[in-house]
């Protein structure tokens, strides 16, 4: 039977009440003078308002400090279930630093990757820093104001809230680089539809979106300035966006292990939502234009669902976010009344990715879960309209820190000692790893007709040198890794409706080696669904 993927308990909730906790420490107002008479609104401009409002950092900081003191009477009171140690004679609230532990974290010896568990390093603390990043932008900071915001709130949980672990290097880079990943485009997507009709379902959505964002607007009255132009449905026609929700179902066809697992062929069922925008000024209209833009400007979010004999066998979220880039469109109405241009956009590419993929649901090997958090990367977009015509070319290059289940590391166990293994690896069945990601894409549109292509390309290698037992695991196993996806997908909107049906047919590769031992399988999978898209 295919194995489970079951989330693991995270410290979501704790998180949360220490921001809800600063929004009612800060009071109803905020620390800066009254509004100032609003300038015109910039068309790059992520969240514009119809009053302009100050930037409030003292408030900032004060739900930040929120979500950090709660973090540390949580830890507190659950230290080993946060990671840090309990010694003899310890009791609640009894935890204290010593000086030792201390300077060794202050001066740089008490710097390592850390063995938390796989939830832990790549749920909580991402939750916590998406509170970080969203508590400061929710504040009318800039993105990069509050990218610092959340390193600072991430540095000081590191260096002064776990009390009983050394710094993590991979937590100082994860937090901040996750917090801004997530909740930048899920506070574009919030903002998207409070410009829109105003409506109980857009306004939930909203809310459950980004709920730090709309209770600070509401505290403000920083009411969002209303689209200029709205769509069928209520929403803004600008910024661009592609919204698709699909369900549908299918077959998978896993290729034969080497050694005793034959070839077999399972049914899926499958649930995606992609939402996708664009808020640069005329992005698939006429008109010319040509800028940097520096307000995370193209964003997406996936989260896609894939269940085979009761039992989840498939699970994605992803962010992505352009933070800073260059813009370039020309486009007009040619003598025959059709739209005819070009544009294009490159920058900078940050994002998040936690997912799990059952390749092995004969169960030859554990369900394989790989975790990323991309802080550097280069996105690239170019678009080519001809009426109908439409062809859009994407390559997306990333450098990441991640966390990777061995794809090996079973096979290498019925034979090998465990004693200088990679200290995660060996107690919690993952390692941290750099990562490269290379992912073009060719979509072609003619009408309602759409077809779409991708490539997915990942390698892992293990971080070394930095194992809290460095000593016993320098002349240990090497570990490394690599998966690939090739997509094809043929898609109809019916005209005049929302109503999207598609064909789907796809190919993954995973492999991976510890030491000498390597380990590889494929699968095919094929799938039609049936959804809306607008």
């Amino acid at each position: 039977m295919a194995r489970r993927l079951n989330p693991k308990r995270t410290r979501a909730p704790v998180a949360a009440l220490g921001l809800a906790l600063g929004l009612v420490a800060t009071g109803a107002r905020a620390d800066e003078p009254s509004p100032a008479p609003s300038p015109p609104p910039d068309p790059y401009d992520a969240f514009p308002l119809v009053v302009h409002h100050d930037k409030h950092y003292i408030r900032a900081g004060l739900q930040i400090g929120g979500v950090l003191a709660v973090g540390l009477v949580d830890y507190m009171l659950s230290t080993t279930a946060r990671g840090g140690t309990n010694r003899p004679g310890d009791t609640r609230w009894g935890l204290r630093y010593d000086w030792t532990t201390l300077r060794e974290k202050l001066i740089g010896t008490g710097l390592d990757l850390d063995t938390n568990k796989i939830a832990t390093n790549y749920v909580s603390h991402p939750l916590a820093g998406t509170l970080y990043y969203t508590a400061a932008r929710s504040n009318h900071l800039s993105l990069a104001e509050s990218y610092a915001f959340a390193v600072l709130g991430s540095t000081t949980w590191e260096f002064f809230g776990e009390i009983r672990e050394v710094t993590s290097i991979n937590d100082l880079i994860v937090t901040p680089v996750s917090g801004v990943s997530i909740g930048e485009p899920l506070m574009q997507l919030s903002g998207f539809f409070r410009r829109g009709k105003s409506r109980v379902g857009t306004d939930a959505l909203s809310f459950l979106l980004s709920p730090v964002k709309v209770i600070n607007e509401v505290t403000d009255d920083a009411r969002p300035l209303p689209a200029a132009r709205l769509g069928p449905l209520g929403l803004p026609v600008d910024p661009w966006h592609r919204f698709v929700l699909s369900a549908g179902a299918g077959v998978t066809a896993q290729a034969a292990d080497d050694r005793t697992h034959p070839r077999a062929t399972y049914v899926d069922e499958r649930f995606s939502v992609d939402a996708r925008l664009a808020n640069l000024p005329g992005y698939a209209e006429a008109g010319k234009h040509s800028r940097l833009f520096d307000e995370g400007n193209v964003s997406r979010v996936r989260l896609d669902l894939a269940f085979s004999q009761g039992n989840l066998v498939d699970a994605l979220f992803a962010t992505s976010l352009v933070p800073v880039g260059y813009y370039y469109r020309d486009a007009a109405i040619d003598a025959g009344g059709r739209l005819a241009g070009h544009g294009m956009f490159v920058g900078l590419r940050m994002g998040f990715e936690y997912g799990g993929h059952d390749y092995d649901r004969d169960r030859a090997r554990p369900s394989d879960i790989v975790t990323i958090a991309s802080p550097l990367g280069v996105a690239t977009e170019y678009v080519w309209t001809r009426g109908d015509v439409v062809v859009r070319t994407a390559v997306d290059v990333s450098g990441a820190i991640s966390s990777v289940t061995p794809y090996a590391f079973s096979t290498y166990q019925r034979n090998h000692t465990l004693d200088d293994v990679l200290t995660p690896a060996r107690e919690q069945g993952y390692y941290h790893a750099f990562a490269v990601t290379a992912a073009p894409t060719v979509e072609i549109s003619i009408g309602g007709l759409r077809s779409t292509t991708s490539l997915r390309l990942d390698s892992f290698r293990a971080i070394e040198g930095h194992d809290e037992n460095e000593p016993l695991v320098a002349n240990g196993p090497r570990f490394s890794d690599r998966r690939s996806l090739l997509r094809s997908t043929l898609a109809f909107v019916v005209p005049r409706t929302v109503l999207r049906l598609s064909l789907d047919a796809q190919h993954a590769s995973r492999a991976g080696s510890v030491g000498a031992v390597e380990e590889e399988r494929s699968e095919s999978s094929a799938w039609g669904s049936v959804g809306v898209e607008f």
